[in-house]
């Protein structure tokens, strides 16, 4: 059985023009176009492309795969035209291809998932940080909620959070309060004393907003000399 790549059309041709030079000619520049159509073919894979897994393909198009070479990673380019088109959240978080590519991968099970609880501890872990969401977070409106981050970010890093937390919140939900422990980098790059390492540190906001004043209150570890 013939593979859509080994087709060659000097051999569909009948004898009586089979070997005429200028037939001859135009079947190899048929077989030209074909092989190189045929090769393009996985480059029309754009999930595939993105999970670059050749063994998911079914056994033709892994053939077709594996004789072009594997499957070609996305342009940026093509890769910011599937974000807008998937809609990707967060798409300044990326800071590179790799990531984009995972927010892309993941922009379906996300929107199924935004406006929960579960959404802003995912949203954030895209973002690498590890975090829990209380739900019976203090303040009179019963939807309000706090966060638990695993390890206290830097400064710089907060307005992001808390824009992460916001977009993927539910919508009658309000955030009322950061709260870290270990937070040996909060105060780095600022110019607050700190002589002795705190055991925890909380941003209280009310309410979680882009732009913010922060008010840190630590306890030191330890007893005083």
């Amino acid at each position: 059985m013939k593979r859509l790549g080994d087709i060659h059309f000097a051999e569909l041709l009948p004898d009586s023009i089979r070997h005429d030079p200028t037939i001859s000619a135009a079947a190899e520049t048929l077989n030209q176009l074909l092989r190189k159509t045929t090769l393009a073919i996985p480059n029309l894979l754009i999930w595939a492309r993105l999970e670059r897994d050749s063994a998911a393909l079914i056994p033709p198009l892994a053939r077709l795969a594996s004789k072009a070479g594997g499957l070609k990673p996305h342009t940026l380019e093509a890769l910011e035209l599937l974000a807008w088109q998937l809609h990707v959240d967060f798409r300044d978080v990326a800071t590179d291809e790799a990531m984009l590519e995972r927010f892309i991968r993941e922009s379906i099970p996300w929107h199924r998932l935004k406006g929960t609880p579960a959404a802003v501890e995912r949203a954030l872990a895209m973002y690498g940080i590890a975090a829990l969401v209380d739900e019976c977070g203090r303040g009179g409106n019963w939807a309000v909620y706090e966060l638990e981050l695993g390890e206290a970010p830097d400064l710089v890093d907060l307005p992001k959070i808390v824009r992460l937390a916001n977009e993927a919140a539910p919508v009658r939900s309000t955030g009322t309060s950061l709260g870290a422990k270990t937070p040996s980098r909060f105060l780095s790059g600022t110019t607050m004393p700190c002589t002795r390492a705190p055991r925890s540190v909380t941003v209280r906001l009310a309410p979680f907003a882009p732009s913010m004043v922060y008010s840190l209150a630590s306890r030191p570890s330890g007893r005083r000399p």
